[in-house]
């Protein structure tokens, strides 16, 4: 979460951008609370399918987290980011069908192919 937190904040104050050199080490080891599993694989795509309680609470977490930002920068945010983050929380409010079509009109998907069709499930 707090690196969705950082995202939010360069996208709407800064520059997104990615670099093709290592800038930390980032040490990996098997008691991880957070990134030790190869993401990638597909036992760990496969295991993630049949993880639906996992998956909604990790997209349940996103919404009050986008409020708190919302609150916290509201007085330095455009009109146009105030909008689109509203449009973003009130997506637990609506109907399903609603859901969907927010997902979809304000691009809201995660960043893979997997992802997006777990946000349209489990939204």
């Amino acid at each position: 979460m707090h690196d969705w937190w950082i995202i939010l904040v360069a996208s709407c104050f800064g520059l997104i951008s990615s670099l093709d050199v290592q800038t930390i080490q980032y040490r990996q080891h098997s008691n991880n609370s957070i990134g030790a599993a190869d993401v990638r694989s597909l036992k760990y795509q496969i295991h993630k399918m049949f993880r639906a309680d996992e998956i909604r609470a990790a997209i349940n977490k996103t919404y009050p987290q986008a409020q708190c930002f919302l609150d916290t920068y509201y007085e330095k945010l455009r009109k146009e980011q105030i909008e689109l983050i509203k449009k973003y929380v009130a997506i637990p409010n609506l109907p399903k069908i609603q859901r969907i079509r927010t997902l979809f009109r304000e691009d809201f998907f995660k960043n893979s192919f997997a992802r997006k069709i777990a946000h349209i499930i489990f939204v």
